[in-house]
């Protein structure tokens, strides 16, 4: 099992509604592709407040490495990626991916 994390600083002028419409739009793609567990996505909850900025994200579960890489070549994914990347601050810079292997 891999627990692929993504958490996402977003621009100052993108709105809270906006910033979960982004992250919770790859619960979608669940059902969709094979190796895929689950995703879940929302606002971060910072209860140690070290957060660093990153208030949104999501995290998603695959059955292999094998399956998180089709997903990662998967064009929905692809487009899903891209409009993250639009609206974090300083693009990529913004995005923070944690991938978690449990053997």
């Amino acid at each position: 099992m891999i627990e692929h994390c993504v958490f996402i600083r977003f621009q100052d002028d993108v709105v809270p509604e906006k910033c979960l419409q982004l992250v919770q739009a790859f619960e979608d793609l669940q059902g969709q592709m094979d190796g895929l567990v689950s995703i879940s996505a929302g606002h971060n909850t910072p209860f140690e407040a070290k957060s660093h900025g990153f208030e949104y994200g999501f995290i998603a579960r695959f059955t292999s490495n094998k399956a998180l890489l089709a997903y990662q070549a998967d064009p929905r994914h692809q487009v899903l990626g891209a409009a993250l990347v639009a609206h974090a601050q300083g693009g990529l810079d913004g995005i923070f991916v944690f991938d978690l292997a449990h053997s």
